[in-house]
């Protein structure tokens, strides 16, 4: 459903803003309700404070109310309708949805008697297929690093440790936040699985193919003839991927995502792709070889079945095409 395009009021005078008592648009309890109680990543929680910023800043741009009490299913209509002119259906669901957590939190905790967001309505948001690799791509992808080792392209810290890091992503199938603060205590080699802290501290074991394993054990080598591992220093080093100049700080999620930009030139695959679309890869490759979808749902860490199923759609696209390519009457 689509929201009408209403005229939204113009700005008015901004020097007087609304609620002088800090309590009544002062959204810190919330941020920490979703830090400490639900578990949310840092990056999670950012997005909701940039949502309920926004949402803030139109209530007092166009003097709308006084308090957070004031807000009206109409006051977030208008306010989505400004969102749709500068924002991808996306976004516009990402922010509505952080507003619905947030007056859903004041109204249990009796700072609200309605709910402005119950009669609130989003455009249908455009079901979009996940991008992933294929097979003989992520082959491609995952080689680079020792590839460029070999010709002397590449310094061999880097070289090692990256080609962990790709197997690593496709093995498992993990976020980008799951792997650049990955420890070596998570790593259980002998057993072939990693332990997962992910979203909501919600802890998942991860099995490890053979070529991880293997770049694991390279990995640990390297790092044991140049004194990294176990002790660099004296110290202990905790983190499993770290820069050659920074051994006891993790990478960060920018720079694995700089790598992989770079591995993705070397292997002439397309520059936008991103390290959602190894894990989309890893799950799609898994359903194409015959893994249950609950399988897939339990490897991935997702909370419901509902977010594993959107694979079926890729499943059943590729299942088409081979039967489009073999059938003699397709």
């Amino acid at each position: 459903m689509k929201v009408s395009h209403k005229i939204s009021p113009q700005p008015k005078d901004t020097s007087h803003l609304i609620a002088s008592d800090p309590d009544v648009l002062n959204f810190d309890s919330f941020i920490t309700f979703l830090s400490h109680e639900r578990n949310f990543s840092p990056h999670t929680v950012i997005a909701y404070k940039e949502s309920l910023s926004q949402l803030r800043h139109y209530l007092r741009q166009y003097q709308l109310c006084d308090s957070w009490e004031q807000v009206s299913t109409d006051h977030l209509r208008q306010w989505m309708i400004e969102l749709q002119h500068a924002h991808e259906k996306s976004t516009l669901h990402a922010r509505v949805s952080a507003i619905r957590s947030f007056f859903r939190h004041l109204q249990i905790h009796h700072y609200l008697d309605i709910n402005p967001c119950l009669g609130l309505l989003l455009p249908r948001k455009a079901k979009t297929l996940p991008k992933f690799l294929s097979e003989t791509q992520i082959d491609s992808l995952i080689q680079q690093p020792l590839r460029l080792l070999s010709s002397s392209q590449l310094n061999p810290f880097i070289a090692h440790r990256d080609a962990l890091l790709l197997e690593l992503f496709y093995s498992t199938g993990t976020r980008i936040s799951e792997v650049s603060s990955l420890s070596w205590s998570q790593i259980h080699p002998q057993e072939r699985w990693i332990k997962i802290h992910g979203k909501g501290s919600k802890e998942r074991i991860c099995p490890m193919g053979q070529r991880a394993i293997d770049a694991l054990s390279q990995w640990q080598y390297f790092l044991s003839s140049r004194g990294f591992y176990p002790n660099y220093q004296d110290m202990p080093v905790t983190y499993v991927f770290f820069g050659l100049h920074t051994p006891h700080k993790p990478l960060s999620d920018r720079h694995i995502q700089q790598r992989l930009k770079f591995y993705l030139a070397q292997a002439g695959l397309p520059h936008d792709l991103s390290l959602h679309k190894i894990r989309h890869s890893y799950a799609t490759h898994l359903l194409n070889r015959g893994a249950d979808l609950r399988t897939v749902q339990e490897l991935l860490g997702h909370e419901n079945l509902s977010t594993t199923q959107i694979y079926t759609h890729v499943d059943a696209a590729h299942m088409k095409k081979t039967y489009d390519r073999a059938h003699p009457r397709s």
